[in-house]
């Protein structure tokens, strides 16, 4: 038996002349510095203990500030702002050198036999605060310098400055060259609307017209031909259409337009070699299909009546011009052609300088208006199928008014398709046989004086109100709208 563990015993008695002193069994074991039966004795502080005593007052704080963050300021997201990150990147550095120093302390503390603990809390948490307030001096010393190191130190600074130069140099360079691009591209932009502007070659079609116009080209999207072939009409219809129109009023256009929609060649009852070149069917008098003839203005076959002309055609495309520039180019064409060939292509485009029409013209001007009112009220009376357009409403939309007339002309089945239709829209004077100027209406009101105008519009009254003149004349010529207050109120009509 251990009798280490046995209560001792009491003195004898007196008799060894000492007091009897009582003690409890507490008291002993106290006094012999042996724990008490059944009670285990206390344990050091270890590292887990010390972790969640002292560190996780620190860490909490911390990542409550991480978590709270985001809520705090309106403007952040998921995704933490520049200062959210700044303070995680704070938090976490001092919470990574927190838990490193208190591991520390805590191995020291555990480890080392000669370092007693802390006797109590206070000492404990002075300890701590110390550690932390002041690093490991054994760890962190000053740098000696050599004058190798100090000059080594200097050339990198020197190099560094260099690189640094160098780097704004390129940072430079290259805003220069993005502002280079950026003028280049400005540049061929300002090239590119100018070339739209003027018509110029850019694969971009100039279109002309109306609404109508340009809304089926984009519709449509024709792919255009810049050379194109015609044939003689071998279509079904047998009908003998006659295009007939007072000299200049728009005769090769409306040709031109023709031709470039349907594909065939239109004839003539003259034979004009300058302008065969492009009409190839000019002088051939077989074909039927749309038949020029400025009759009776410039007179026709002296075999037939004058009354009968018409019964020639079995339907006619009659297209009028306002009558004040209808003459005026006529006159500039006769003026001017004397000197030029019959074959010159040139011809019909010819034109002297701008010229007033006063009272030495007078006799001339009437002549050339009443061939233009009597040509008019021939084919406006005349028992023939007709189709009327105003030269003025084909320029201003051809693609509709062009769709009327082929529809007028031709039977359903020898129509274009939309896409030839739609590319009569685009500006292509090489599909015309000369290059005509197509001035704005009644360009020429300022070139006659105002009582040789007022004596000009009197004679040809009727027909002028009768086609709308009288208020395409007011569009055009706002300055016009007193002279022509009244002016149609006063016509007779005659019933035709």
């Amino acid at each position: 038996m251990n009798r280490k563990w046995d209560q001792p015993k009491r003195s004898a008695g007196p008799e060894n002349g000492s007091e009897s002193i009582g003690l409890t069994a507490k008291e002993a074991y106290q006094s012999i510095g042996s724990p008490e039966p059944g009670v285990s004795p206390p344990k050091k502080a270890g590292t887990r203990q010390y972790l969640l005593q002292y560190l996780a007052p620190c860490a909490i704080p911390v990542v409550l500030m991480i978590l709270i963050t985001p809520f705090v300021d309106p403007t952040a997201s998921t995704d933490l702002t520049t200062g959210a990150k700044a303070a995680y990147g704070a938090a976490a550095d001092r919470l990574g050198s927190a838990v490193t120093d208190v591991k520390g302390a805590a191995d020291r503390w555990t480890s080392s036999s000669g370092t007693a603990a802390p006797a109590n809390e206070a000492e404990e948490e002075e300890s701590i605060d110390e550690m932390i307030a002041q690093p490991d001096e054994e760890n962190i010393s000053s740098p000696v310098l050599s004058s190798e190191d100090e000059e080594d130190g200097e050339a990198g600074a020197d190099v560094y400055e260099a690189d640094a130069e160098a780097e704004a140099e390129v940072v430079t360079d290259d805003s220069a060259a993005d502002e280079d691009v950026e003028v280049e591209i400005t540049e061929a932009e300002l090239v590119e609307a100018e070339a739209l502007s003027t018509g110029d070659s850019m694969d971009v079609a100039e279109l002309s017209g109306g609404r109508w116009d340009t809304q089926l080209h984009s519709a449509v999207n024709p792919t255009c031909a810049k050379e194109y072939e015609t044939r003689l009409y071998d279509g079904s219809s047998r009908l003998r259409t006659g295009f007939v129109s007072y000299p200049r009023s728009g005769n090769s256009y409306m040709r031109s337009l023709v031709e470039r929609a349907t594909g065939f060649q239109t004839s003539s009852v003259y034979c004009d070699p300058s302008l065969e070149k492009t009409f190839h069917a000019e002088c051939d008098h077989r074909t039927n299909f749309f038949v020029k003839t400025h009759f009776p203005s410039l007179g026709g076959d002296k075999k037939l009546d004058p009354s009968k002309y018409y019964r020639q055609f079995d339907q006619v495309v009659h297209v009028v011009r306002n009558p004040l520039d209808a003459i005026a180019s006529w006159w500039q064409l006769n003026a001017a052609k004397s000197s030029l060939a019959m074959s010159d292509p040139l011809r019909h485009a010819a034109k002297v300088a701008d010229k007033v029409f006063g009272l030495a013209d007078r006799r001339d001007m009437i002549r050339y208006i009443d061939r233009w009112d009597h040509h008019t009220h021939y084919w406006s009376s005349v028992p023939v199928h007709r189709h009327t357009l105003r030269y003025e409403d084909l320029k201003a939309q051809p693609v509709p008014n062009m769709m009327a007339l082929l529809a007028f002309v031709m039977p359903q089945d020898d129509l274009p398709g939309l896409d030839k239709l739609a590319c009569l829209g685009e500006k292509d004077d090489g599909h015309e046989a000369y290059h005509s100027r197509r001035s704005s209406d009644f360009a020429s009101w300022d070139a006659f004086e105002p009582s040789l105008r007022r004596t000009l519009l009197r004679r040809v009254r009727t027909s002028f109100c009768s086609l709308g003149y009288d208020k395409l004349l007011v569009k055009a010529r706002p300055d016009a709208t007193e002279e022509m207050n009244g002016f149609c109120e006063s016509v007779e009509w005659e019933g035709r």
